[in-house]
């Protein structure tokens, strides 16, 4: 049976000669292919500025022979790639071939490819390959970076640490610290995802409940829908939005934003909306208040009435009946007490909040027989009948009570009806004692009519509507009323008979 053992020295008689591949298998039986300690040594680096390759100083064990790197790296070049990405290795070859016979350090080409995999080590015959890295070359690039490179050191599959006697398994601690690194990884990105993904839902979710969102609607009368951006995954209470309907609402119209599902759309009040309630064009805000969207007070549209009630000085016939204005969410209401003449200012919720004196100028010797007064949007109209001239004379005032200015005409005894053309000009239409005619007054011009004419014209001011055909409807029941326009807005006043508590009531049915 073959035996083989050594070493020995040589004598005279028996020389004893040994070649280098017995040294290395000795050797080997003592210490296992790779690199000594790994870490610093023989480690792969790039600069990121060029396609070179930088192995550190270092030593390596390949079948009982040494290799090492001193002083300073072995610079490797990588060649670019065309048109499509490579994976190349770098590898220590060991040749024990005749004429070679050394271990190198070499770049190994892969196959450009679009899954592109690393080229196969060869270990038969001469040649023993061990994997320092991997690189990753892209296509059209001449830049490696250190991204571009998979350390493989590590790995006892191609290449792994250096060990004396018993040898460990550094692939499993390879495999588990890939797996974990892998982990920490997609957790990372989940979790950053997931992070940013909620943060976003959470933020748009506020933002909907402090600044309300803003769309059209399409769909039909009855089921609005709308898409926002970023699309809400829920309404929280109080979630709000401002919608501009593309048709007028029919009978108890919905609201569907996105994906979710339709939400009814209903009044302040929590009714629903009647079919024509909500006009195409005109913006409603509205808020999520339980199962529902409820109306903001004062968006959009829409028409309401309520009771004013009447202050302690005044009576029901001495208020302008004909006419409420809108100022800043306030309603204006001019009123009378025998000769004096007051400005009663309401809150939205029909609420006094102020009553002003408006005090008429007059010279020595005149006194108010009657007098009637006129807020408008801008200013406040006084007019008033004066003895003993028998004249009419209308005050300009702000509204607050400050005058402005006036004029004064012989021969009228009874105001018919009042307007403001385009806050700022008045209109008056005066019935006379004598002939029993009416009047038309702007300010500073005159035009007299034989009848009661639905508007007037003139040459030189154009047409003065003096009657609109316009009517405000009574919340609920539907009962309409002449209404007088007020720049864009329509309002009305008027007066009953009846008694609430003892007092006088005062209906004012306005519509913004």
């Amino acid at each position: 049976m073959p035996e083989k053992s050594g070493f020995f020295d040589s004598t005279a008689g028996d020389m004893r000669e040994y070649p280098a591949r017995d040294f290395a298998e000795y050797f080997a039986r003592f210490v296992t292919n790779g690199v000594f300690n790994g870490g610093q040594y023989l480690n792969p680096t790039a600069s990121g500025q060029d396609a070179n390759i930088f192995l550190s100083p270092g030593y390596a064990w390949i079948n009982g022979y040494v290799y090492s790197i001193y002083d300073s790296p072995v610079v490797l070049s990588i060649e670019p790639a065309a048109a499509l990405d490579r994976i190349d290795r770098i590898i220590l070859r060991l040749d024990t071939s005749t004429p070679v016979r050394s271990i190198r350090a070499l770049v190994v080409q892969g196959l450009p490819a679009s899954n592109p995999t690393p080229p196969v080590l060869i270990r038969s015959g001469n040649i023993y390959d061990l994997s320092i890295a991997q690189v990753r070359v892209l296509a059209n690039s001449t830049i490696i970076t250190q991204a571009n490179i998979t350390d493989e050191r590590l790995n006892q599959d191609v290449c792994g640490l250096v060990n004396s006697l018993i040898r460990v398994d550094t692939a499993a601690f390879q495999a588990q610290w890939d797996a974990f690194m892998q982990s920490v990884q997609d957790q990372g990105f989940v979790t950053q995802q997931q992070l940013t993904t909620k943060l976003a839902e959470k933020t748009n979710l506020n933002d909907y409940v402090r600044q309300p969102a803003y769309a059209a609607t399409s769909g039909t009368a009855t089921a609005y829908t709308v898409s926002l951006t970023p699309a809400p995954t829920i309404l929280p209470e109080g979630f709000g939005i401002i919608i501009v309907p593309h048709v007028d609402c029919g009978a108890n119209p919905t609201l569907k934003i996105g994906n979710l599902a339709a939400v009814p759309l209903k009044d302040q009040k929590g009714a629903a909306f009647a079919a024509g309630k909500l006009l195409a064009g005109k913006p409603y805000t509205f808020r999520k208040v339980g199962s529902d969207f409820l109306a903001v007070s004062g968006s959009g549209g829409g028409d309401s009435s309520g009771i004013l009630p009447i202050p302690a000085f005044a009576t029901l016939s001495g208020y302008s009946l004909e006419n409420a204005v809108w100022v800043e969410d306030n309603i204006l209401v001019g009123a009378r007490s025998g000769s004096i003449a007051r400005l009663v200012t309401y809150n939205a919720s029909g609420t006094i909040i102020g009553n002003l004196l408006i005090q008429m100028p007059l010279s020595t010797g005149e006194t108010i027989y009657s007098i009637i007064l006129f807020p408008t949007k801008n200013y406040v109209y006084a007019l008033a009948s004066i003895d003993p001239n028998n004249t009419v004379r209308i005050c300009k005032f702000n509204h607050q009570g400050t005058f402005i200015s006036s004029i004064e005409s012989l021969d009228m005894t009874y105001l018919y009806r009042i307007s403001e053309s385009d806050g700022e000009e008045l209109l008056l239409t005066i019935k006379t004692g004598s002939s029993n005619t009416l009047r038309l007054y702007s300010w500073n011009k005159t035009i007299l009519f034989t009848d009661n004419p639905v508007y007037a014209t003139s040459s030189n001011d154009g047409n003065y509507f003096i009657s609109q055909n316009a009517f405000v409807y009574k919340y609920n029941t539907f009962e309409n009323y002449a209404a007088t326009k007020r720049g864009s807005n329509w309002s009305k006043m008027t007066g009953s008979t009846g008694t609430i508590g003892g007092g006088a009531i005062l209906a004012a049915y306005l519509y913004r």
